[in-house]
């Protein structure tokens, strides 16, 4: 059985990139030995057996290596027959924003990007040329869960990092204007709120937003939800809508590189301006979804890992 090493900088929360890495590793145990390596881990991911804090002393070895993020100084003694660098951002984006410098690894072989807008992206910011495009790997196996009877409250619910480029002052704008138009709705949010930006919203925030910390597994709350909502300045291929989409819960988003990749306007979602001045679009009759289609499958991985 192959041997594969996913390294990440720091794996200390749940986002897109641990998602990503949790994922890919779900996907892939029966084909092939996994171990996940980190400076520093997320007390969730120690539950996993083959997660180990980095050694700077220890000469790692597998067929495959996989840097789940450029972030970070990338170590030198992880070694690979084959090393994958993962892009998963906007980096003309980042780079504007972060001042983030692409590095390439010494043994890297190949690029992977979870999806076209990245890919475009990448080689805005970058002399590279050779990146591949897979999507976002969802589980196979994730359980799908009932719909709930329709009411007239408007149910919206967002999972996200609490940062200033996820939009939440967009959200707030967004509730405001529901008020306004006398729109009855219920917004619960998802997220570890305690930075000074978390609380600077939830202080601005009406009574009908509902702030519940981080929870593990929300896919209960998005399936019974009207829409899920992700009004961000940039997204790459954002797991909260596409994890949405899965469980037949259409989506809003601002119209980011990579929304279209994910969502066909006014069919499984909403796409709107970044000012918000189409908004009232979304009081349309509630979109109903009734198919799911994995942009993404273990093949697509297999096919590069055994080339």
């Amino acid at each position: 059985m192959k041997s594969i090493i996913i390294y990440h900088s720091c794996f200390t929360s749940f986002g897109g990139v641990e998602t990503f890495c949790v994922n890919l590793a779900h996907e892939l145990k029966k084909h092939y030995d996994i171990t996940f390596i980190s400076t520093r881990f997320f007390p969730l991911v120690l539950e996993f057996d083959n997660a180990e804090i980095l050694d700077t002393t220890k000469r790692y070895d597998a067929d495959v290596v996989i840097f789940a993020t450029a972030w970070g100084k990338l170590p030198q003694n992880i070694h690979g027959k084959k090393v994958i660098q993962m892009v998963h951002a906007q980096y003309d984006v980042a780079i504007a924003g972060w001042q983030f410098v692409y590095q390439r690894h010494t043994y890297t072989t190949h690029h992977v990007c979870v999806g076209n807008a990245v890919k475009e992206s990448f080689e805005r910011a970058t002399p590279y040329r050779d990146a591949i495009v897979i999507p976002n790997l969802l589980k196979s196996d994730a359980i799908l869960h009932p719909k709930p009877e329709p009411s007239n409250v408007l149910r919206l619910i967002t999972a996200s990092r609490f940062s200033r480029e996820k939009g939440f002052d967009r959200m707030l704008k967004l509730g405001n204007l529901l008020i306004g138009e006398g729109v009855k709705f219920v917004w619960d949010v998802y997220g570890n709120y305690n930075s000074n930006y978390g609380k600077s919203i939830m202080r601005k925030a009406s009574s009908s937003f509902r702030f519940h910390g981080y929870k593990k597994d929300v896919s209960k709350e998005v399936a019974t939800s009207d829409y899920l909502v992700q009004l961000s300045d940039s997204e790459g291929f954002p797991y909260a809508t596409y994890e949405a989409l899965q469980q037949l819960t259409p989506v809003i988003t601002t119209d980011f590189p990579s929304a279209k990749e994910q969502v066909d306007d006014g069919i499984n979602g909403w796409i709107l301006d970044f000012d918000l001045s189409d908004w009232k679009k979304i009081l349309a009759d509630k979109l109903i979804l009734s198919k799911f289609e994995h942009k993404s499958t273990l093949n697509d991985w297999v096919k590069i890992l055994e080339k």
